[in-house]
């Protein structure tokens, strides 16, 4: 949040928005973008009335909350650290399910009573369509090897963000866990791609 936002955590946050439905903008990264499943997710279970802003990236978003044009915004932690460190920003609370090792001080949306709330980002690695399973075995060899490095390991966490490397068993499974959690809230905020 711009530091001239009143609430100072996200309860405060939710009394807010309690008080005054539809006053709060918060701005994305884009429709259907993981900040924008955020919002829509934390509106749904807080039941509250928040007003999503969407710009075409995560940098144009961010700047809109620094210039104190919208009052909040998701976005992961790689271009809010900067920000945040220096006081240009302040963070009312992470979306994942624990803390982050590098805002240890910042409670979860989970800690402030909403059991279970936990969206982060992720990334995945992925070949075209019939490639030999030879070869998606062999790739998946190395990068859970690259990943597994401590210098590698050492960076991301320096971004803020955590490794997961398995089978590409396990990664489908869990894109598959992950469209049954969000369509539903896909289809109660009647959420469109632009």
């Amino acid at each position: 949040a711009h530091p001239a936002f009143a609430p100072n955590d996200i309860r405060e946050l939710i009394a807010l928005a309690k008080a005054k439905p539809g006053s709060i903008g918060y701005a994305s990264s884009g429709s259907g973008s993981t900040p924008h499943l955020a919002g829509e997710y934390l509106k749904m279970i807080a039941h509250i009335d928040l007003v999503h802003v969407p710009y075409k990236g995560a940098a144009p978003a961010l700047n809109e909350v620094l210039g104190g044009h919208v009052s909040i915004t998701i976005v992961g932690p790689p271009p809010a650290l900067p920000h945040l460190n220096s006081g240009k920003l302040k963070v009312l609370a992470v979306t994942t399910a624990k803390r982050y090792a590098t805002l240890p001080q910042v409670p979860t949306i989970a800690e402030a009573g909403f059991t279970g709330f936990d969206v982060s980002a992720w990334y995945g690695f992925y070949a075209p369509a019939r490639t030999p399973q030879a070869i998606i075995a062999r790739l998946n060899r190395e990068l859970v090897a690259i990943l597994g490095k401590a210098d590698v390991r050492a960076r991301i966490a320096q971004l803020g963000l955590d490794v997961i490397a398995g089978t590409p068993e396990a990664h489908a499974a869990f894109i598959q866990a992950e469209l049954a959690r969000w369509t539903p809230v896909i289809k109660a905020s009647n959420m469109r791609i632009e």
